[in-house]
Formats: structure tokens, sequence, C-alpha cells
């Protein structure tokens, strides 16, 4: 793409939505504005610049494109494994031999709460299965407030829960007119924040508090940012994250945090601990 263009687009974006193109991949960027293109009948890039300055609903869709907000129930099957079957074991032997507080979880670009639930329905079937139960809060956060608002109403149509086993489907979910909804239980100690990753004004969600969180949810995030603001992001990580927590990534990104001193867990599990 010419660079004028972009840097118009850029502008336009930064103006009304407050989205700075500039931080993320070129590559993810040329593909999102190639999109559109085809989704609006524009011929060339000054076409569809021109298409962005006469269309607002255009520019609010293009800026949504850029915030990644696609998301799944358990998308990641083997990390939710061994979070359940190993570090679960781990944080139930700490809260009751040590007496520590409530398990801290963050996860930092939420989407519309799927991978938040996921994990709240994890944590409630380990405390159904075990003697010594989990006390956790988990804060998902996202930059977007319409994806923020979704996953405070939990509600999702059936392709939404596809990865949901029937079984998870009837203890978990209520049905309703246009397809399920997560039961109170599954949501009590949830909360839902807005919050850019990017922030220079706070290093961690002010509903954290302080931060100190034992799992932090990362995954599909970074490669979609240049590099020097993937490290923005990282070392936001490592500094709300307690020295014995967990990290948890996408494949594609573990090389990446393998670069910051994170270490696997178990291989090819993208659960990692601090070195």
């Amino acid at each position: 793409m010419l660079q004028t263009t972009l840097e118009k687009l850029n502008s336009i974006c930064k103006k009304y939505f407050d989205i700075d193109m500039s931080k993320y991949d070129d590559s993810f960027v040329s593909k999102i504005i190639s999109g559109r293109m085809m989704q609006t009948n524009t011929n060339n890039e000054t076409e569809y610049l021109n298409y962005v300055e006469i269309n607002g609903d255009e520019c609010r869709i293009l800026c949504d494109s850029l915030l990644i907000s696609h998301s799944e129930f358990f998308r990641m099957p083997y990390s939710y494994e061994v979070l359940q079957n190993g570090v679960f074991p781990e944080m139930s032997f700490r809260q009751m031999n040590k007496k520590e507080r409530s398990l801290r979880i963050w996860s930092m670009a939420c989407a519309a709460g799927q991978e938040v639930y996921s994990l709240s329905v994890l944590l409630q079937e380990f405390n159904t299965k075990n003697k010594n139960k989990i006390k956790y809060g988990i804060l998902g956060t996202d930059i977007s407030k319409r994806q923020v608002q979704l996953a405070r109403k939990a509600e999702y149509d059936s392709f939404s829960l596809r990865n949901v086993s029937m079984g998870r489907l009837n203890d978990f979910f209520d049905i309703f007119e246009s397809g399920y909804k997560v039961k109170p239980m599954i949501k009590d100690n949830v909360n839902f924040a807005t919050f850019d990753l990017l922030s220079e004004k706070n290093k961690f969600p002010p509903e954290s508090i302080f931060g100190g969180f034992d799992i932090i949810l990362c995954a599909n995030i970074l490669y979609y940012y240049r590099p020097e603001y993937q490290k923005v992001i990282v070392n936001r990580i490592l500094q709300s994250l307690n020295k014995d927590g967990y990290l948890i990534t996408d494949p594609s990104e573990r090389k990446l945090v393998g670069e910051y001193g994170f270490r696997e867990l178990v291989k090819d599990s993208c659960v990692f601990y601090r070195m």
C-alpha cells in the first residue's frame, strides 16, 4: 500500500477512534485493508481512502477489524488440560498450605469473554472434583468497549459454542431464545474492564489494583504488533506476573516469549513459567 495513503487512513482512525495503525504489523494492516476493499468494492487504495473519508461507518468497521476481537471457547485444549491437571493442583496446594490469597488471573485481550468463561468453567470443574477448592478471581480486559459489553452480557450463539461439550453446555449454560447464556455461578468470580495494553498511563488495569497475577493469558495477540510494541506488552506481563506465576500464549508466540526468559511447563502446551 502507498505510504501516503496509509498515513492518511491512520490519521482518520486516530482522529475519530483513537486507533494508531502504526503500532500494528505491516502485513496484518495490509490484510485488513485489502479485505475491506473487497467488501466495499473499491478498486485501489485511493478509492478506498476516499470511501473512508465520506463514510464514517466504514472507518469504524476498519478500526474494529484492527482490534483483533476473535476468540473461541476452549480454543487451546492442550493448554487447558495442562492447567487443569498441572497448574491448578499446584495452586490448590499453595492456598491450602501457605494460606495464600485467591488465585488471580488476567486475560489480556478477552474479546467477548469466551476465554475468561472457559477458565471459570475449568476452575468450577476442578473444585467439584477436588476436596481442596481454589478461590479465584478472573479479570478480562479488552481495548474494545463493545467487546467488553458483550463479555458482560455473556450470551452466545450455537456456533460460538461449537467446542463446548454437551455436558458443559448442560452444566454451565442456560438456553434462551437466540442461543446460550453463561450461568451465574460461572460469572460470580469474573470481572471485565476496558484496557489498552499499550497504555502509557497505566502499567496494568486499574481494576486489578496492583497487578500481582498468578496466571496471565496473552494468546493470539503479540504477533499482530510491531516488534517494539511486542516488547512493551511482554514487559507489561513481566511487571504484572508474580515470580512463580504462569503465562499462556499462542503457539505462534512461543519463540518470542522464550526470548524473555519464559520456559514451557510441558512441551507444546504454551503454558510458560518464569526462569
